[in-house]
């Protein structure tokens, strides 16, 4: 599915965003993977990467330590909410994406 016009959006939003993208991308799992092989594909200077990536390191690893900290004896319930608000998130998405694509499935014969 990558074609010219979504690869030039891609450059687009990297040019714009792409350092804040890289740093927040630390906190999603599947973006913290693929983070480092859209930056490359876009040509995103190594050196802006790597820092980015380092920072987005760092205040992930205090957030998750600083949680550890101060919720730590009062973890199991920190972790119910965690649960239940993960499983939220995760049907919003999968509600979300499902309704995307039919709506590109009607709408595929108007382009």
């Amino acid at each position: 599915g990558i074609n010219a016009k979504r690869e030039k959006t891609v450059h687009a939003y990297f040019d714009r965003h792409g350092a804040w993208t890289i740093i927040i991308a630390r906190f999603v799992a599947i973006l913290r993977m693929l983070a480092g092989i859209v930056a490359g594909s876009v040509e995103m200077p190594f050196s802006v990467f790597s820092v980015c990536n380092a920072i987005g390191g760092l205040v992930w690893s205090v957030a998750f330590s600083a949680v550890g900290y101060f919720f730590g004896e009062n973890l199991h319930t920190v972790e119910h909410y965690l649960r239940r608000g993960s499983l939220a998130v995760l049907a919003i998405v999968v509600i979300a994406g499902g309704a995307a694509w039919i709506y590109r499935k009607r709408h595929a014969g108007a382009r």
